[in-house]
């Protein structure tokens, strides 16, 4: 691990370098310069699991907030950001128990990248964008940096669908409230392709963005398996955000998937996920927030390591909020599934009925800093 990690902070070193190599010739060229933004974030948290987990990972279907009964660091990353009127960059590292969780199918070379893009402006006078690397998912409603959601842990909609992609996007916005985006990629939450599949997914969003709410929705048509098995996925995500008055925030989330049973079949298996969020500013410091949520996978397709009776779960969770500074926040959440089905944990077979209880505490840091045009 720790020669992994010393070569990736010298790669990092290496394309920063390379970068304001090249971000000062072309300062030679081009009188305007490029707005530059580092970004560090660091997420601290305890959690405890009431049903006292034999050893310190909690459950395989999450990846956020995931140790029992110990201190530990979810996510923390430092990011470079470079924008342009013509073109734009983005690099960033990572690491962290959701690193570790999340991105345990990736090539260690990669896994430590939480951004890696490139993008640059098509046409002068329309804001159209192709950029390409590895950036976050277009999908849902939530972020894997804590401090940009209402809630401290994520929600089962987001844990089961990608929170990073691999590949190019073309992205236009237009009329001032619309963005559209299509997206060629290497697959369900892929950067390095899955061995034996030729095959390149797809995706699209498409955002509305009035005075107080926000109306989106991203697809994804592609397949998480090899040329010689290929099940084609189509999945759909629906988020809106509300705003009511100063103090209520609101978000309403569907999520409906289908894959195919097996390759070239007209039979499907199907999933779906629901969730409903708020948060309540109790004083400008002080916020109080909530979610309710369902989350049925009864074929497995997303919830591979369960058995038998599939996965079947409503959720329910409270959080408070202080704000202590800018950019510094400290949140406690209470947090309750109530598994509709009896669970089956593999490899260990072990029943697990009725309700799972987790509290969570994170103390976290998002500071930026930049230098203008």
């Amino acid at each position: 691990m720790a020669t992994s990690i010393n070569y990736f902070i010298k790669k990092f070193s290496i394309l920063v370098m390379l970068l304001f190599i090249g971000l000062h010739v072309n300062a030679q060229k081009d009188s305007v310069l490029p707005n530059i933004e580092l970004r560090a974030f660091v997420d601290t948290y305890y959690g405890f699991d009431f049903d006292k987990p034999s050893n310190s990972y909690r459950q395989f279907f999450l990846y956020n907030h995931n140790r029992h009964n110990q201190f530990n660091v979810n996510l923390a990353f430092l990011q470079l950001n470079m924008d342009h009127e013509r073109y734009r960059a983005r690099l960033g590292v990572q690491g962290g128990t959701y690193v570790n969780d999340n991105y345990s199918n990736e090539p260690p070379a990669l896994r430590y990248f939480s951004e890696a893009s490139v993008g640059i402006k098509l046409l002068k006078k329309k804001n159209i964008w192709l950029d390409a690397g590895i950036f976050p998912s277009h999908i849902g409603f939530e972020s894997a940096i804590t401090s940009d959601n209402l809630n401290i842990t994520r929600s089962l909609v987001a844990e089961s669908s990608p929170y990073y992609l691999a590949g190019a996007k073309l992205n236009y916005s237009f009329k001032k409230r619309w963005e559209l985006e299509l997206i060629a990629c290497n697959g369900w939450q892929r950067i390095h392709a899955i061995p034996g599949n030729s095959l390149i997914s797809f995706g699209s969003r498409i955002t509305y963005t009035g005075d107080s709410f926000k109306l989106n929705w991203s697809t994804f048509v592609g397949t998480d398996d090899p040329n010689p098995s290929r099940r084609m996925r189509y999945f759909s995500n629906i988020y809106s955000k509300h705003q009511i008055g100063k103090k209520l925030e609101l978000i309403f989330n569907w999520d409906q998937g289908a894959e195919q049973k097996w390759k070239n079949s007209d039979e499907y298996n199907y999933w779906t996920g629901l969730a409903a969020v708020f948060r309540y500013s109790l004083t400008d410091q002080l916020k109080l927030g909530g979610r309710i949520e369902f989350y049925q996978d009864l074929n497995r397709v997303i919830m591979s390591g369960f058995a038998f009776q599939g996965f079947k779960t409503a959720g329910y969770s409270l959080n408070l909020d202080y704000f202590v500074a800018p950019g510094i926040q400290l949140r406690l959440e209470g947090r309750m599934l109530d598994f509709r089905n009896p669970i089956y944990v593999v490899p260990s077979f072990t029943e697990k009925k009725g309700l799972n209880t987790f509290v969570c505490a994170s103390l976290c840091a998002d500071l930026k800093f930049s230098k203008n045009k």
